[in-house]
């Protein structure tokens, strides 16, 4: 059987879906991916054959509207929106055409598109997401608002706008696509999808009770250790140089000064008396500290790093979220936009970490007490030790892989 995932956005939005793929491809099915750039080398190593989509939302926000936009910026989020498009109807193209040969179509909310691909080739889609904003619940609103609850039909009723909202500035692009293939597709009515595939652990978010059988939270969506990476020396020797240090890193859209940020932090910990590893690859900080109690590096995998970490300050992205819980790690979460404040809720609720700050909000002050919380507090460090004990239990992308496998073999069949 041949699957085909559809994915674009941040980091964080890509490998959850090649962790899948490769859980995919580890039960014996052949994987093609269409996706952003800069993805080829994790793919390959799974053996996930890759399309280049030329969407990278990613890269977009790196750019000066996108910086502008993330800061709240009008004029620059309507021209960003206007190149947006543009890409938008080179991506589908380029899926529509991987899609040919597939036996369905696996895709992440923000690939625009993908249950109307699998519907013209009357293929099951499987809707995917390691947020829980696919199905609509009563028991809390669409993550991506910045609300606790809007009542029970308030929030159910925020789960169908949210979706919509994603998709409507796109509408002219989806329908100018549906008629441009509509004499290619195979025009049979397109079966259900196969299941709603919720990556996230249970330990974190409950699943909600009135959600059907066809919404399957399996737990996050790991990749396979990279087996080639190896630690700069540089990291390893500051490790080993003290105490287990505070890794502090911010994702890749972040608005305002990455360096004035970095420095922030340095002096932060220095108040607070810790040591502190600052990731500054994806552009939330930018090196330059001398400080010795103070180091930063490109990036490094959360498995081989957030271990050796007394505890983490993140931007609450769900994939970092999850992967520092999963180590038993206190969290602080310092949101900034989308579904981040979600899991900083969440992380404060669970006791693993205090009440999120947000990023626009941290300041020095705020910041080193919060650090001093985070290393000092048994009761955030027994927290965070009892959610990884749950997490432990989740099956990830092995169970979401079974699943499909299982599905699709049942349609066949």
């Amino acid at each position: 059987m041949r699957i085909l995932i559809l994915t674009v956005g941040s980091r964080g939005d890509v490998e959850p879906f090649l962790g899948l793929g490769a859980a995919l491809r580890a039960r014996g099915l052949a994987v093609r991916i269409v996706t952003g750039p800069g993805h080829g080398a994790t793919a390959a190593r799974s053996g996930i054959e890759i399309v280049e989509g030329g969407l990278d939302p990613a890269a977009l926000a790196m750019t000066p509207d996108g910086r502008a936009a993330l800061a709240g910026s009008v004029p620059a989020a309507l021209r960003l929106l206007r190149d947006t498009r543009a890409l938008v109807g080179g991506f589908l193209d380029r899926a529509w055409a991987a899609s040919e040969d597939v036996d369905a179509v696996i895709h992440h909310p923000k690939a625009l598109g993908g249950s109307l691909i699998a519907a013209m080739r009357a293929v099951p889609a499987v809707p995917a997401a390691t947020v829980p904003l696919l199905a609509p619940t009563r028991a809390f609103p669409s993550p991506i608002l910045p609300v606790r609850s809007l009542g029970t039909l308030g929030n159910r009723l925020s789960h169908h706008a949210a979706l919509g909202a994603l998709a409507m500035p796109y509408r002219g692009v989806l329908a100018r696509f549906r008629d441009r293939v509509a004499g290619e597709g195979r025009r049979r009515p397109a079966p259900r999808p196969l299941a709603r595939l919720h990556g996230f652990s249970e330990a974190l978010v409950e699943r909600p009770g009135d959600w059907g059988p066809d919404d399957v939270v399996t737990g996050p969506w790991l990749l396979p250790p990279d087996s080639g990476w190896t630690p700069p020396g540089a990291l390893v020797r500051f490790l080993a140089a003290g105490p287990p240090p505070v890794h502090v890193g911010f994702g890749s859209m972040t608005p305002g000064d990455g360096a004035a940020r970095a420095g922030l932090v340095v002096e932060a910990a220095r108040r607070a008396g810790l040591r502190v590893v600052l990731a500054c690859g994806w552009g939330g900080l930018e090196a330059g500290t001398d400080a010795e109690h103070a180091l930063a590096i490109g990036e490094a995998p959360h498995d081989w790093l957030f271990p050796r970490c007394a505890a983490l300050v993140h931007h609450g992205g769900s994939g970092t979220t999850h992967a520092g819980l999963r180590h038993g790690r206190p969290t602080l979460v310092c949101p900034v936009f989308g579904d981040q404040p979600f899991w900083g809720r969440l992380v404060a609720a669970r006791g693993a970490g205090p009440e999120p700050i947000p990023l626009r909000a941290l300041t020095v002050e705020r910041l080193a007490e919060a650090l001093r919380a985070l290393v000092s507090s048994s009761a955030m460090r027994e927290a965070a030790e009892g959610v990884a004990r749950r997490m432990r239990a989740d099956g990830g992308a092995a169970r979401a892989a079974a699943i499909v496998e299982e599905r699709l073999a049942r349609r066949h069949g």
